[in-house]
């Protein structure tokens, strides 16, 4: 078996239209746990206030789903955005022309998305109030507070307010912008390394200076004192080495190598509370792989996925979404493995994006 070149990389993990490497492969997640963390009580409890205060104010807009209702998804599907029940059942269309690259906002009530060649939109989840952000742009990435969206665009990285205002360029080359947890720093890949940048465009380091490899797909733990990335690994083996996820610190140090397969893993995304890694293991025969930070209990889930498709916890740990490898659709199951079922009112051939983080969870994904 041979290594993986970089047209067929290109292939299996297309990138966007930045002007990158390839650079936006991998979509956020959630990913199971040992221990529930208390914080997703706090925000269960805090949606149930918000609800019921929301009822009795009458025309409050409420940005939490009732928990007492199925959680909402949404997906493309012939160049549509539509959120649908979980469960199944009539889906919603909230936009015509959209394209990759949708993501949910931290409150749950918008979603924004790359139109195709027509820049980065948003959209409520109600389908209404849908307006463009900006031309020129694509890979949007919400701040924490929901008030702005970084993204790539020609000639960089740059911020903007969700109305559109206080554009600002942070760095004149890169793509696939993350923001930190704590909202002051941007991760970035540029010329195939990770790089970081503060919010008001100082600070800027390379963190991994690999000018033999290419690194990909980076997303920060929970806490931000982690990251997580894919990288090429060019090994003077018989099979010339494959993609393998690492561990870095956030400042670059402590560098640290998670997977060992010679042709492929990747798609990593982190636990709630950042002690597990979630990821799809293999290229053919791609499966749903399951391991701790330190590289233990690495186990795979008994189920195939497409090895061009993201996997991911729900915010409450229990469940791991993923894109059937048959082309049925997406799937969901416990995440000890167990209770397998494709999400009705999926269209086949769906493929998976990522849960959101509220407090139930939400899906979407493009086709």
């Amino acid at each position: 078996m041979t290594g993986i070149d970089r047209a067929t990389l290109d292939r299996i993990l297309p990138p966007t239209a930045a002007p990158a490497d390839w650079d936006d492969v991998i979509d956020r997640a959630g990913v199971g746990t040992r221990r529930r963390p208390r914080r997703l009580v706090v925000v269960a409890v805090a949606a149930l206030v918000v609800v019921g205060t929301a009822s009795a104010l009458g025309a409050a807009r409420v940005l939490f789903w009732n928990l007492r209702e199925s959680p909402k998804l949404a997906y493309l599907h012939d160049g549509d955005l539509y959120v649908v029940s979980a469960d199944g059942g009539t889906p919603l269309r909230l936009t015509r022309g959209a394209g990759c690259c949708a993501t949910w906002s931290p409150d749950e009530g918008r979603i924004a998305y790359t139109a195709g060649r027509d820049g980065i939109w948003i959209v409520r989840v109600d389908g209404s109030s849908r307006r463009k952000v900006v031309r020129d742009a694509w890979s949007p990435a919400w701040s924490p507070d929901a008030r702005r969206l970084a993204y790539s665009g020609a000639g960089g990285i740059f911020v903007v307010g969700v109305d559109g205002r206080g554009r600002r360029k942070l760095v004149g080359q890169g793509a696939a912008p993350q923001w930190s947890p704590d909202g002051q720093h941007l991760l970035f890949t540029r010329g195939g390394d990770l790089w970081v940048v503060g919010v008001d465009g100082t600070d800027v380091r390379n963190l991994t200076q690999t000018p033999d490899q290419d690194e990909a797909g980076a997303r920060w733990s929970p806490d931000g004192r982690t990251i997580v990335f894919v990288r090429h690994v060019r090994e003077t083996t018989v099979t010339g080495g494959g993609y393998e996820i690492f561990l870095t610190n956030a400042n670059g140090t402590g560098e640290r190598r998670l997977t060992s397969n010679d042709v492929f893993d990747g798609h990593p995304s982190w636990s709630p509370d950042g002690q597990q890694i979630v990821f799809v293991c293999g290229f053919a025969n791609a499966h749903v792989c399951v391991t701790y930070t330190d590289g233990s209990g690495r186990r795979d889930l008994g189920v195939r996925t497409r090895n061009d498709a993201p996997v991911a916890w729900s915010a409450d740990g229990a469940k791991i979404a993923y894109t059937a490898s048959d082309g049925s659709g997406v799937a969901v199951l416990n995440a000890d493995g167990s209770g397998r079922h494709r999400v009705a009112g999926v269209p086949g051939g769906a493929v998976f994006v990522a849960w959101a983080t509220g407090p139930r969870g939400y899906l979407k994904w493009w086709n």
